[in-house]
C-alpha cells in the first residue's frame, strides 16, 4: 500500500491526502512513503543510472546524433532520450545563462578529467566536443549556435537543421513530464531539497525504464576517468590547469571556426544529394 501511494504520487501527481480512504493512510504517511523512496532510489541507483557517459557511450552518440540530425559529432543532451546530466541546485527566476555559470557541466572539462575525444569537421581539427545552443548563450568552443540572420539558402538550412535537432532536449522533457505527472504539479508544498529529490529519481527511474526497453548503453561499470592524472598534480598546478582549460573553452574564433566548418559540412551533403538524385 505504500508502494502503491508512493508509484500514483510520482506517476499521476496525486496529492498524498488523496489515499486516505483507498489505501486507509493518512496524508503524512503518504508523504513520508514518497520522501524514502526517493531517498532509496537515489542511494542504490544514482551511480549507475544517472552516471556519466563513458568514452565508448560518448563515441555512440556521436553515431547517433549524425544519423539523426546530420550534425557530426555532437554530444547533444540525449541518446535515445536517455538523461545523462541534471543540474538542480540554483533558487529562484534564471535565465539559461546564470543556470550554465553555477552548473557542474563543464567541471571535468575544466579539471582536465574529460575524456578526449578529438574530432574533424571539413577537414579542419577540434578537441573539444560541443552542444547544440540558442543565442543567448556565449560564443564558446563547446557550443554550436545558429545564425542570427539568414542571408542565403546555406545559412537557412543550417538554421533550420540546427534547431530541429536543439528541439531534441525539450522532446526528453516533454517525455519525462508525461511519465511522471507529479513534475507538471506546482511544488511549493516542498522543501527546495525534496524538489531535487523529485526531479533526481525520476530521471533515474526514466533511464531505468529505457534500459528494461532494450534501449541500453555500455556496461555501467566502465571507468569515466582516470582521477590520478588530476590527484597527482599540485596546487598550482591544478590551478595553472583550470585557467588554461577556461581559456581554451571561451576562445571565440574556435567557436566561429567550428561553427563555419559545420555549415559547410552539412551544405555539402545536400549537394551531394542533390547530384545523386
Amino acid at each position: 500500500m505504500k508502494c502503491t501511494a508512493t508509484i500514483r504520487q510520482l506517476a499521476y501527481g496525486n496529492t498524498p491526502d488523496a489515499f486516505d480512504e483507498y489505501l486507509q493512510i493518512s496524508e503524512h504517511t503518504a508523504r513520508d512513503c514518497l520522501l524514502q523512496f526517493k531517498k532509496c532510489i537515489i542511494d542504490l541507483y544514482l551511480s549507475k543510472y544517472l552516471r556519466k557517459p563513458t568514452l565508448e557511450d560518448v563515441e555512440k552518440i556521436y553515431t547517433q546524433h549524425e544519423d539523426a540530425h546530420g550534425f557530426p559529432i555532437m554530444l547533444g543532451s540525449i541518446d535515445y532520450l536517455w538523461i545523462w546530466h541534471s543540474f538542480f541546485r540554483v533558487a529562484g527566476a534564471n535565465n539559461d545563462i546564470n543556470v550554465l555559470d553555477n552548473s557542474s557541466l563543464f567541471d571535468d572539462l575544466l579539471n582536465d578529467r574529460a575524456p578526449v575525444a578529438p574530432f574533424v569537421v571539413n577537414g579542419v581539427w577540434f578537441e573539444k566536443r560541443y552542444y547544440l545552443a540558442d543565442g543567448i548563450y556565449q560564443q564558446w568552443t563547446t557550443f554550436v549556435k545558429s545564425f542570427m540572420v539568414a542571408n542565403d539558402a546555406k545559412h537557412s538550412y543550417f538554421k533550420k537543421r540546427q534547431k530541429s535537432a536543439r528541439n531534441d532536449v525539450e522532446r526528453a522533457f516533454g517525455v519525462l513530464q508525461g511519465c511522471w505527472g507529479i513534475i507538471a504539479q506546482p511544488a511549493r508544498q516542498y522543501h527546495v531539497n525534496n524538489i531535487r529529490r523529485i526531479m533526481y529519481s525520476c530521471i533515474i527511474m526514466h533511464n531505468m525504464i529505457l534500459e528494461d526497453q532494450q534501449m541500453v548503453v555500455t556496461d555501467w561499470n566502465d571507468v569515466y576517468v582516470n582521477p590520478s592524472r588530476n590527484m597527482q598534480r599540485t596546487w598550482v598546478e591544478r590551478c595553472e590547469v583550470q585557467r588554461r582549460k577556461a581559456k581554451e573553452l571561451r576562445d571565440r574564433d574556435t567557436h566561429i571556426s567550428l561553427q563555419k566548418n559545420l555549415l559547410e559540412h552539412i551544405w555539402r551533403e545536400v549537394e551531394d544529394e542533390d547530384e545523386d538524385f
